[in-house]
């Protein structure tokens, strides 16, 4: 699949080179390629052609779906950096066409719509020379946009609303009992003063949480599809030779902005709001809002935690903090967060450096 987008690219920099190539005359074909639309045209259906095969090898090999996903992206985000927004959405609209006409016009549009205008963005962006944060943060928005208006529409399209989803998790708690009354561990959860009741609440009120936080993890899936989208996409367009926004820093120095801190407690107080005035719609808003952040600060976490990792000496020192972090799993990745969190006061690993550590030579994400 890449080795394909890289031939596409190779096609697209030779119409490059041949339209700034001067005519012969009476050359009918140099006389052609000088002409700005016939080759505008030219690589807007090569690449958007390129586009509707990624696309359908998603389509048609699921497992490929993930990789694909990205990388149908490619052509359109660099068609949009060199043509504009005008050649972008044509290449868009025409990949779209190719998809629905080929497989069906249902899973054209839900990818059209969940990932299309990510692409629009990112080449427009990269096309402006826009900072890199600005870019994350604006492919962060369309991608969480995309990701609703198409998780949305599929339930308008299935008739699977909240009330079926929440039926079907309650048949899910029902045969988690099943599983644990066939494998024993109910047994196990009497010996430690457990009853069945109390277990059967315990497995309830998990899907209750489930469904309670399913905007959030949806969220979070947008922020982790924008991510990989930019990281992918700049390393393609590296290797295309076109210019392209700043690195992002190691990830061992990536650092959250503090304001971030407003977004949690927003969370925290929507949950305490919503407890005390009975507005259990209030108290989902914020266990997403919670539940949004606190992946965050976790991510923020396990960079402070890399790079502590690497400045630990090699040999028992870093064997005894894998095994602890393993061993003690669920406590980790609460100190995750919350080292995440008071990270944005204390940054810790300036202090580090200020105390005697040695630094790597790059600059904390501001």
């Amino acid at each position: 699949m890449v080795s394909l987008f890289f031939s596409g690219g190779r096609v697209y920099n030779n119409y490059m080179r041949n339209s700034q190539t001067p005519g012969n005359g009476g050359d009918r074909m140099s006389d052609i390629q000088e002409r700005p639309g016939t080759s505008r045209v030219a690589r807007t259906a090569i690449f958007a052609a390129l586009a509707a095969v990624l696309g359908l090898a998603g389509i048609y090999i699921p497992p490929l779906s993930v990789l694909t996903s990205f990388l149908w992206l490619l052509p359109l985000i660099v068609i949009t950096l060199k043509e504009g927004l005008r050649g972008g959405l044509l290449s868009l609209t025409a990949a779209a066409v190719l998809i629905g006409l080929v497989a069906s016009p249902l899973p054209a549009l839900f990818l059209t719509l969940e990932y299309g205008g990510l692409a629009l963005v990112y080449g427009m962006a990269f096309r402006r020379g826009y900072p890199l944060h600005r870019v994350l943060v604006a492919g962060v928005a369309v991608a969480v946009a995309g990701t609703i208006l198409v998780f949305l529409l599929s339930m308008a399209v299935t008739g699977v609303g909240f009330g079926e989803i929440t039926r079907q998790l309650d048949d899910m708690s029902r045969w988690t009992m099943d599983v644990y009354e066939q494998t024993g561990l109910t047994d196990l959860m009497l010996e430690r003063g457990i009853s069945r009741e109390e277990l059967a609440d315990m497995v309830d009120s998990m899907a209750v949480l489930a469904i309670s936080i399913l905007p959030g993890i949806v969220l979070i899936g947008s922020v982790f599809t924008a991510l990989m989208a930019l990281l992918i996409s700049r390393a393609i367009l590296e290797r295309l030779k076109i210019p392209v926004p700043e690195k992002l820093p190691p990830f061992s120095r990536w650092r959250m902005d503090w304001r971030l801190i407003w977004g949690f407690m927003l969370g925290l107080v929507l949950i305490l709001a919503g407890s005390s005035l009975d507005l259990e719609l209030v108290s989902i808003a914020g266990r997403n809002l919670v539940t949004v952040f606190a992946f965050i600060f976790g991510v923020a976490g396990f960079s402070i935690m890399v790079y502590f990792w690497q400045k630990a000496p090699r040999g028992i020192v870093r064997i005894l903090m894998l095994v602890i972090g393993v061993a003690y799993f669920q406590i980790t990745l609460y100190l995750l967060v919350f080292t995440g969190m008071f990270d944005l006061f204390f940054d810790y690993r300036r202090r580090y450096e200020n105390i005697g550590g040695k630094s790597d030579g790059s600059n904390s994400q501001q």
